[in-house]
């Protein structure tokens, strides 16, 4: 029994099962690049595995948060190869996850000179097709707060609009549920735009294609949106999910921090997720206490 069928039978969602196994794929691709080992589960020492968290968090740079799930990932799935009798020892268990600290769960959000420079970014693109499907993608992360996963399976069918007033239906969303949310007038004139060029596909219903006609990946929006933020904050720590995180930030100014409201709107499960986005981000802090030193 492979890996997917073991989640499968386990009661796993289908999304939680594309995290499990993207995680085990990125380990097996760098134990290759890095060591050049074929893959031999009991060959894998707790050792090489703090080897890739180092890399991940000096090399790539990845927050704490996607660390801990893709470490999550490898304990599960040394549970499969136990279970399977394909492995006999597993040396996730001498891994720990990190504790995350209350100022590190903060998200990081962009603040408005960021996302005016974001999409003038995107306006610079000279090739027309990418610069509008890439407009019309971060739109609807930053502008709807939709996850980078939604996007990317976003089919033909799922936009609508009537008027002026647009629709998005997301048919697999955080936790499996099939949600509706409205589209601004930037959202539906970046889509509107993007249809016109996006040209048909045989192979493809979605929305958003490759530039070979195929459905967009996740890995490919990231690709195309990381080297924009890069550019946005040189400093760091923005990531594809940071639009998000700036939509739910924004609707909280907005709706003077209603976070019953921006709950549902951001379609949180938890109002405690939203909680997250009142608490000042480091910058924020950093700017309070300057402000507290020049009033000295």
């Amino acid at each position: 029994m492979d890996f997917k069928m073991w989640l499968k039978n386990d009661g796993k969602r289908e999304q939680t099962i594309q995290v499990y196994t993207r995680s085990v794929r990125q380990f097996m691709e760098w134990l290759h690049i890095s060591h050049g080992q074929n893959w031999n589960p009991d060959e894998i020492s707790a050792k090489v595995i703090h080897e890739w968290i180092h890399h991940m968090q000096t090399i790539e740079k990845v927050a704490k948060p996607t660390i801990n799930k893709r470490i999550a990932s490898l304990k599960v799935y040394w549970s499969y190869l136990i279970e399977q009798q394909i492995a006999i020892y597993d040396p996730t268990k001498k891994i720990k996850i990190k504790r995350i600290s209350r100022l590190e769960d903060t998200p990081r959000w962009l603040n408005e000179i960021e996302q005016v420079k974001l999409l003038n970014l995107i306006r610079r693109e000279e090739n027309e097709w990418k610069r509008k499907r890439n407009m019309a993608m971060v739109r609807l992360m930053l502008q709807a707060g939709l996850r980078i996963g939604e996007v990317a399976n976003l089919d033909l069918e799922d936009y609508r609009k009537i008027g002026s007033v647009g629709t998005i239906t997301i048919r697999e969303g955080k936790g499996g549920k099939l949600d509706v949310v409205k589209a601004v007038k930037d959202i539906c004139r970046a889509l509107d735009e993007w249809m016109d060029v996006r040209g048909k596909s045989i192979d493809s219903t979605a929305i958003f294609l490759s530039t070979h006609q195929k459905k967009v990946t996740r890995q490919a929006i990231h690709k195309q949106v990381k080297p924009l933020l890069e550019q946005v904050s040189p400093k760091g720590g923005l990531t594809t999910h940071s639009l998000r995180h700036t939509y739910c930030k924004n609707l909280l100014e907005v709706s003077g921090g209603d976070l019953v409201l921006v709950a549902q709107m951001a379609r949180h499960e938890s109002i405690e997720t939203t909680r997250r986005y009142v608490t000042p981000s480091a910058e924020e802090q950093w700017s309070i206490l300057q402000k507290l030193s020049e009033e000295r």
